[in-house]
């Protein structure tokens, strides 16, 4: 008989390691997990509300369907979107807007959308749209069926849009169905303070946004909008700026724009900077809301500026700054604009002065090239201040009358403002003998002075850079 003993089972060869392994394999797949999920939550969709109240109506924007056919444009500040939670680049899929009755949209369905980062902060006319070149096309089809009264209408964007994290966002509808809805719908809107919408509507007229009409309002009644967005990933490394507009002269308090190209793709984190100094004195300030790589200048400067664009990375807390742009003033003689004549049938025969302490004599002078004449440099008039300068006139087109206006720029800017108007007719005259009157506060030095006629206005040309049926001459008055 054998002696009794306890069997131990062998342990198989390198389980030990293998549950080991496992284990391992177990916290890397939970890592993983954690990371994509908080990846997830980092760049998840999120909605945004821009505008508040319940007492403001907007008839017009983003359609009206009781006319056939509206445009519109709207413009939703950076601010705005800071202010409400979006405060870096994103990328914008679903757009709403609330409608203020129940109804079909079988007569107003069809609708074309477009959106695009802009400088823009307000509309100063009713003829400033915003080219649709400098737009994206992120929508182009039929909306829901019925809308209900306080119910968001939710339009899915087939081309996502890529705020920069800097700019306004401009928001164009060109709605295009036939037909217009009898009763009266609206969307909820808001007081925007400033002039930020525009919109055309009309029964038989469907605008073309690439050449649209003048609008019929400009408005600072908008939307209420909410907009579907996810963040764009943070920026890294320093930002690049390839390019930027090149040096210029402008004329004084003439708008122009200004461009940084090549930039870096929007980002998180990535925050644009125009900035301005005096030329040539590297005293930099930060321009107020311009941000988007595009500034304009809208009321032109008076004095020459030097401007710069800057890019910061706040991930990095790196910075690129852009060549300088030196914007010059022209010399005021640089600065007028040319007008012009449509035709050499039309044109000033003869034009001379008297009782000055100089005159001019312009006679049998024919029609100018273009319809303008430019005598500045060889004629000039010159009078006492609170005394009349006479002038006598007459025209080369047989028995043909026209109506005639003379400008002198007092202020030397360069330009001829109506309140330098010092002479016009109010009827049609075929010669003229009259006389302007200096005014006693008259500035002392040598002044432009343009003379303009015109065959299908009793007062003369409506602007002293208009192209017209007749003529323009250009004199100086000392």
């Amino acid at each position: 008989m054998h002696p009794s003993f306890t069997k131990k089972c062998k342990k198989p060869k390198g389980l030990g390691n293998r549950n080991k392994l496992k284990t391992n394999q177990l916290i890397l797949i939970f890592f993983l997990l954690f990371f994509v999920t908080l990846g997830q939550k980092s760049y998840a969709q999120n909605n945004i509300h821009i505008g508040n109240g319940s007492n403001q109506i907007s008839h017009a924007i983003p359609i009206r369907p009781y006319f056939s056919y509206t445009y519109s444009q709207s413009i939703y500040t950076a601010s705005e979107l800071n202010l409400n939670g979006l405060n870096s680049a994103a990328t914008i899929t679903h757009i709403k807007f609330k409608p203020t009755a129940n109804q079909s949209s079988n007569k107003w369905k069809d609708w074309v959308i477009y959106m695009g980062n802009t400088s823009k902060s307000s509309f100063s006319t009713t003829s400033e749209w915003e080219d649709v070149s400098n737009m994206t096309q992120v929508f182009d089809g039929q909306i829901q069926g019925t809308v209900i009264a306080g119910q968001w209408i939710e339009i899915a964007l087939s081309t996502s849009f890529i705020w920069d994290g800097n700019s306004n966002i401009l928001i164009a509808v060109d709605e295009n169905t036939p037909g217009y809805e009898s009763n009266i719908i609206e969307w909820e809107g808001y007081d925007a303070q400033t002039y930020r919408g525009l919109y055309f509507y009309d029964d038989n007229i469907n605008p073309n946004p690439v050449a649209p009409p003048t609008a019929d309002v400009k408005t600072h009644i908008l939307p209420q909008i909410q907009l579907t967005y996810s963040l764009l990933p943070s920026c890294t490394g320093a930002p690049t700026i390839a390019s930027i507009t090149p040096s210029f002269n402008t004329s004084p308090n003439i708008p122009f724009t200004l461009t940084a190209s090549g930039i870096s793709s929007p980002a998180s984190g990535l925050v644009g900077q125009w900035q301005s100094a005096p030329s040539g004195s590297q005293l930099w300030l930060d321009i107020p809301n311009a941000h988007s790589p595009s500034y304009t200048a809208s009321t032109g400067i008076a004095t020459a500026t030097d401007y710069r664009y800057i890019l910061k990375c706040n991930t990095t807390n790196q910075i690129t700054a852009s060549n300088l742009v030196e914007v010059n003033i022209k010399p005021v003689l640089e600065c007028y604009c040319t007008p012009g004549g449509n035709t050499n049938n039309y044109y000033i025969k003869n034009f001379s002065t008297s009782g000055g302490l100089k005159n001019i004599s312009k006679l049998n002078s024919g029609y100018s090239p273009n319809g303008y004449g430019n005598f500045s440099a060889t004629d000039t008039v010159s009078q006492f201040q609170s005394l009349p300068i006479q002038f006598q006139s007459d025209f080369g087109s047989g028995q043909n009358s026209f109506g005639m206006k003379i400008w002198v720029d007092w202020n030397q800017d360069g330009e001829f403002d109506n309140s330098e108007i010092v002479y016009q007719t109010n009827q049609y005259k075929t010669s003229i003998s009259d006389h302007f009157l200096i005014s006693e506060n008259a500035p002392i030095g040598n002044f432009k002075m343009r003379v303009g006629i015109h065959k299908n206005s009793a007062s003369g040309p409506l602007s002293a850079c208009q192209i017209v049926n007749g003529e323009f001459e250009d004199y100086t008055l000392n």
